[in-house]
Order: structure tokens, then sequence, then C-alpha cells
């Protein structure tokens, strides 16, 4: 039985590169080691563990996991592998994606065009269960805010807005957030931590049981839209919010329209071009002063990438069109931003 520690010692094995083209003997049937390293084993979250092996670009990763303590493994496998490594065809990834993203299913025991001995498997090797709920506000005009918990204890927002004709969904991208705008009450958190594309998906695919909006592909959805406008700043954790939103635009799935899903940024100017060149999803701008001085103290990260480059980015973007125009926003704030001749600024500006 192992203790919980932040991180326990251990040894790294290096070992002698195989020759795939050899067919290996009796004597040569394990790998040489070549060389031994100390290292520790770190405790991480299941979520911080990926991510480490995304920067590190690390084929696998052994750490204790925070949440239960045990020792883990994360690893990359290509579509279908794992359940070649269960013994079964890659078609069945094609079925149990079927049944999480167009049925909302939780329970394994119920994909009944699984064979048993494969759901008795995935059901010792996985989980479907669903974020916990800490808080839930109800509005009179039905909007619905929850405070969601997450295995490693994280909490985050997710807000419900329905109207007469669309549903939308706000949704955040990360624990805290590093920007610091000085209007903003996340701004006030430290950052804590990125959300990965399952903890982003996970409040989408909460939404939908909470509104009893399954199956995905039925008439009349409730959930219609996507804002990636909660906690945090998209495109800061670009590649989880990437992965995400490509999961729940694909059409054999949740088929959120690209056209229904509007990502908003403070100005992450590099990332703009990319995220309309890969996604095609509408922008918003966070944008709250036309000055630069000013911008400067609302939305500090103006210091880095300012007005005029913003702005040309906005003009850029790949996926704008004469039906798709990018959203400015802008929290007017007494005597600070609200004059007359901000006003006739941000005509200038934005025409």
């Amino acid at each position: 039985k192992m203790n919980y520690f932040e991180e326990v010692p251990a040894i790294k094995y290096i070992i002698s590169p195989f020759d795939s083209d050899k067919e290996l003997t009796e004597e040569h049937e394990t790998p040489v080691i070549v060389a031994e390293k100390a290292t520790t084993i770190e405790t991480l979250t299941v979520s911080d563990a990926v991510m480490k092996m995304d920067l590190h670009d690390l084929p696998a990763l052994m750490f204790i996991n925070r949440g239960n303590k045990k020792l883990n493994i994360v690893y990359y496998r290509k579509d279908g592998e794992e359940f070649k490594a269960l013994g079964e065809l890659s078609f069945r990834a094609k079925q149990l994606w079927q049944w999480v993203y167009v049925q909302g299913e939780i329970d394994f025991f119920q994909m009944s065009n699984l064979p048993l001995a494969l759901r008795t498997e995935l059901s010792k090797l996985y989980t479907l269960e669903r974020a916990s709920v800490s808080k839930e506000l109800i509005s009179q005009d039905e909007t619905r805010k929850w405070l969601l918990k997450f295995p490693d204890n994280n909490e985050i927002e997710t807000v419900f807005i329905p109207e007469k004709s669309r549903g939308t969904l706000c949704v955040s991208s990360q624990v805290g957030c590093t920007l610091t705008c000085s209007f903003c009450h996340t701004g006030t958190q430290p950052l804590v931590k990125n959300l990965s594309a399952q903890e982003i998906l996970a409040q989408i695919l909460y939404a939908k049981d909470n509104l009893q909006d399954w199956p995905a592909s039925k008439e009349g959805r409730k959930l219609t839209n996507v804002v990636m406008m909660g906690m945090g700043e998209p495109l800061l954790n670009y590649e989880n919010v990437s992965k995400a939103l490509k999961i729940a635009m694909n059409h054999n799935g949740l088929d959120l329209s690209k056209r229904k899903i509007t990502l908003s940024t403070s100005g992450i100017v590099p990332l703009i071009e990319q995220c309309g060149n890969e996604l095609g999803v509408n922008l918003a701008i966070s944008l709250h002063a036309v000055r630069d001085d000013l911008r400067n103290i609302l939305v500090p990260i103006n210091k880095r990438y300012p007005l005029k480059e913003l702005l040309e980015a906005c003009k850029n973007y790949p996926a704008l069109n004469n039906s798709r125009r990018i959203t400015f926003e802008y929290v007017m704030l007494k005597n600070v931003n609200d004059s007359k001749a901000d006003a006739k600024e941000l005509n200038s500006q934005l025409l």
C-alpha cells in the first residue's frame, strides 16, 4: 500500500531500441537495459498529467492520481486502438461514440449493441460519471447557473440562458484566469488549471442531462448555442478548447453547428487566425475601451497586444463574411469608458 506523497522516488530505465525487422529469439526475448536514472513520480490530477504529457511530447506518463492516490499511467492511442487492445474491432469505438454523444448514456451496461463482455470490461476500466453540482441557481426567466465540481475538487461555473428562438450555454475553459481584467470577478482569482477537453465537454453533457435534451439529434433541442464566455481565457487553453469544440461540432455526435458557437477572447492575437482556420466558429472580442491607455488598465493583455494589432487580426479573421460578423463586447463603466467621446471613437474604430 502506497502512502500519499506529492512525489515518490523512482528509477527510470533506458532500454536499447528494438529492431522491428528482426525476429526475437529466446536469447534476446527481453530488451536490454542500457542505463538507469533516478527520478520521481509526481502526484497529479488526470487532466494535469495529460497536459504535462502534451507539453513535454511524451508518449506516456506514470503518476499518482491525486483523486484516488493510486499509481496511474496515461498514454496515447490511435482511434479504435483501445478496442483492439480489448479484443474488439475498431467499429466498436463508433458505437460507443454514438451512445455517449448522441444518446447521452452514462451506463455502459445500457449500451445494448455492445457485447456484454465488452460492457463489463469497459465498466471496470472507465467511468462516464458526470460532474457533480455544488450549487444551482434558477432565475425567474429560467436562466440556470450551475457550480460544477470535478473529481479533483476544482469548481467552475456554467450558465444556460433560454430564449424563445434558442438556448445558449455559457461554458468555462479555465479554473481561474491570468488576465486580471479589472471588472471581471474571475480575474481576481489565480489560475488554478486549464480545463481538459473532457471537462469542457462535461459542461455541455451535464446541461443536456439537466434539460432532458437527449438524444442530441432530436427535433426542437433546447441547447442550440454554445458561447465560450465563462471562466478563463479560451485562447490561453486553445488546444483543449479546440478538441472539445471539434467533438461538439461532429455531425455524428452532439452536432452543434459552428455558426452557433461563439468564442470570446480578450485579444490573444497570435491565436485568433488559427482559431478561424481550424474551427471557423464565431468570434467575440472583449473590447471595453477604445484607447490603449485605458484598455491597458481595464484589459491588461492590451499591453502585449494593443488595439491596432487586435483590430487588424479581427479584420483578417478567416471565418468573417457578410453573414457572419464579429461581436465586440463593451461593459459600460460609469465615468470610465461611457463618455460621448468614447462612443464616437468606438464608432470610428469599428466602421
